[in-house]
């Protein structure tokens, strides 16, 4: 914090100015550090909820949804079905419960094969996360 007192400030010991702003400042920096923590540790929580299979596909869902284009549910889970050497629908049904936890959602009618995926906020968290302690960012 400053350890001058800002010309701002008023005699009757209330802070204006720079000071005030300071002070504020400094609060909101602790904030944010604690959020960034509450956010680690959510994601460590989401991340060890899943079984090693589920893990396995988030990655690789991950990977391709970021860098291809538009993908279905259905397509996506051809593709890890071939990857993984997995049934389509035992590889399906893990996206689905990937879904289910808010780490992937459709854009799309409902039942819609063609239904387009892409990662939640959450699930960009977590593939950032990954990829940071991975050393990949």
């Amino acid at each position: 914090m400053l350890e001058a007192l800002s010309s701002h400030e008023r005699e009757d010991g209330n802070l204006t100015g720079g000071r005030a702003f300071a002070i504020r400042l400094d609060s909101l920096r602790k904030e944010n550090l604690l959020l960034k923590e509450l956010l680690r540790e959510a994601l460590d929580i989401i991340w060890h909820s899943l079984n090693l299979r589920q893990r396995e596909i988030f990655l690789e869902a991950s990977r391709l949804l970021i860098n291809d284009n538009p993908i279905s549910l259905n397509k996506l889970s051809q593709r890890l079905s071939l990857k993984f050497n997995m049934p389509f629908s035992t590889i399906k049904w893990n996206l689905k419960r990937l879904k289910d936890m808010n780490l992937l959602f459709s854009i799309g009618k409902r039942g819609d094969p063609r239904a387009i995926l892409e990662l939640t906020d959450i699930g960009k968290a977590l593939n950032l996360l990954l990829q940071h302690e991975a050393g990949g960012v």
